[in-house]
């Protein structure tokens, strides 16, 4: 595995861990606050990590599926940016809700930055 497969894996994992502890949060948010939307919108981005984190791990073993993780972490940095957006915007924030709505953008931007840098080299070659 190369440096940049093996960067790209990092940043996959980083993103499955952060995904899964912001899941048990967002889970306990909808325990305590269960009619509030923001709690339903931290757990659609903490899975949307959680997919993002282990299919991209998964999937770069093999380095010519960089596109593949470069064009699904498109869809998840948008998905991400609406969710962060919807956390960050609210008036009654949640320091958790806006660490979960903040990092959960900068991980998915993070692997897909990493991927497009892969797939970049990959085409010069």
């Amino acid at each position: 595995m190369n440096a940049q497969a093996r960067n790209v894996k990092m940043a996959c994992i980083a993103t499955l861990v952060f995904g899964v502890i912001a899941l048990a949060v967002s889970i306990l948010f909808i325990t305590q606050f269960p009619t509030n939307v923001r709690s339903y919108v931290s757990t659609v981005d903490s899975v949307a990590m959680i997919y993002l984190g282990f299919q991209g791990a998964r999937m770069i073993n093999v380095p010519s599926n960089a596109a593949k993780i470069m064009q699904s972490s498109s869809v998840i940095v948008l998905l991400s940016f609406v969710c962060g957006a919807f956390l960050m915007i609210s008036p009654d924030k949640i320091i958790l809700q806006l660490i979960i709505g903040g990092l959960g953008l900068v991980l998915p931007l993070l692997v897909f930055v990493l991927s497009r840098k892969m797939v970049v080299a990959q085409n010069k070659a």
